[in-house]
């Protein structure tokens, strides 16, 4: 653990980045990808011979392209993507439904890091918390809605972090000023500069171990969520 600042005082809340925070995404959507995949063979074979699983990363930045005003939706990024893939092979484009349920339920099929339900478990005892996802993860859907006061992800808001009115939104619900509100994440841009530009603190998880590249810097640096706790608990 670094600390880049003093002992924060008045610590209100808590928000958390998803994504790599709390989960490693990486393999989680290659998992949903591939089981879409499967189900687009079983049911709509001409897709699967037009399009390999590769195909889909192609297809979703063609849709970006045509479509910018949604970046900030992957769900309907998502949704697009297959009605491309099925409209462009003669099937029903609203069978995209079908195939983007599908997506989300393995993508809620995270394994999250070890220590993040003790952490939460002791956490959510002592501070709200509160979620900022620019992605699609749904903390009901995953079992974790009973720690946070609420959630907020960008396709439902409307703009990604690291935009400040997305923080300052999570300050509206809380009833807290974001000096008193540590953000923890693991982007340096979204959730490490957003946070601080926004006027929270902010804790940069760097589970990776990677290097800070930025000139500004978090208010600490921390590997795991344990490491918070104990710089909440304080010195003994």
């Amino acid at each position: 653990m670094h600390y880049h600042t003093n002992q924060i005082q008045s610590v209100n809340a808590i928000t958390f980045d998803l994504d790599d925070t709390l989960w490693e995404i990486a393999p989680v959507i290659a998992r949903a990808e591939k089981k879409v995949y499967e189900v687009i063979q079983a049911q709509f074979p001409r897709v699967s011979e037009r399009y390999t699983l590769k195909d889909i990363q192609k297809i979703r930045e063609q849709v970006l392209v045509s479509n910018p005003d949604i970046i900030h939706d992957l769900t309907e990024i998502r949704r697009l993507t297959f009605r491309e893939m099925l409209s462009g092979c003669h099937y029903d484009p609203n069978q995209a439904s079908v195939l983007l349920e599908q997506y989300m339920d393995w993508r809620h099929n995270v394994d999250f890091f070890v220590d993040v339900i003790p952490a939460l478990d002791l956490l959510s005892e002592r501070y709200k918390l509160l979620t900022i996802t620019n992605g699609n993860a749904d903390v009901k859907r995953l079992g974790i809605s009973q720690y946070f006061t609420a959630s907020i992800s960008a396709g439902e808001f409307g703009t990604l972090k690291p935009d400040p009115r997305i923080f300052h939104y999570a300050c509206e619900i809380l009833g807290e000023k974001p000096s008193t509100i540590l953000h923890v994440g693991d982007n340096p841009s979204d959730d490490v500069i957003g946070a601080l530009d926004a006027g929270f603190r902010a804790v940069w998880i760097n589970r990776y171990r990677t290097v800070w590249k930025h000139p500004r810097s978090p208010d600490i640096e921390i590997t795991s969520l344990t490491e918070l706790v104990e710089f909440l608990d304080g010195p003994d």
